[in-house]
C-alpha cells in the first residue's frame, strides 16, 4: 500500500512541516521518537506493515547511536528494522563510484545496485504482491525513449 501524498500532505498527517519531511527524506536529519510513534500509528491505522531502513552511506551523518535507538525501537514496538550498511559489501557498494559526494549519497550507478538488493530482501522477506504495475512500466519506457 502506498499513501500517495505529498511531503506536505504527509507533514500535516504527522504534525511537522514540508521542511521537516523533506530533510527526512534526503537524510539532512532523522525523525525523532515522537515522529517514530506517530508514523507507526499512521501504519498502523492504515494497515501498513512499518519496516524502517538505513541506507549505505559513510559519516558523518549515522551514528552507532542512532543505530542502536532504531534497532532497540523496532525490537520494542515489533516493527522491522533493516540497515544495509550491514550488506555494502553483499550489494555491492563501491563509495568512490557509486555516491556522487564522498559516500553520502549514493548516485544512479548505487541507486540501482541498491534498490535491486532491497527488492529482493523485500520479496525474500515480506509477502509481496510481485505483479507487473503497468503505470510503472509506461513510466519506464517513456524514459528509457527520452534517454535514446
Amino acid at each position: 500500500l502506498k499513501l500517495h501524498l505529498s511531503q506536505t500532505e504527509f507533514g500535516k498527517l504527522l504534525g511537522v512541516s514540508f521542511t521537516t519531511v523533506n530533510r527526512w527524506e534526503n537524510g539532512k536529519t532523522t525523525p525523532n521518537y515522537r515522529a517514530l510513534r506517530t508514523f507507526e500509528e499512521l501504519c498502523k491505522e492504515k494497515n501498513i506493515q512499518l519496516l524502517l531502513v538505513k541506507a549505505p552511506s559513510l559519516y558523518p551523518y549515522w551514528y552507532d547511536e542512532y543505530d542502536e535507538f532504531l534497532t532497540d525501537y523496532s525490537n520494542k514496538n515489533n516493527i522491522g528494522y533493516l540497515s544495509l550498511l550491514n550488506y555494502t559489501e553483499e550489494i555491492g557498494i563501491d563509495y568512490a563510484t557509486d555516491t556522487y559526494d564522498g559516500g553520502l549519497h549514493l548516485n544512479l550507478n548505487g541507486a540501482i545496485k541498491n534498490s535491486k538488493f532491497f527488492a529482493k530482501y523485500l520479496n525474500e522477506k515480506y509477502d509481496l504482491d510481485t505483479k507487473t504495475n503497468e503505470h510503472y512500466d509506461e513510466l519506464l519506457n517513456e524514459y528509457k525513449k527520452a534517454r535514446t
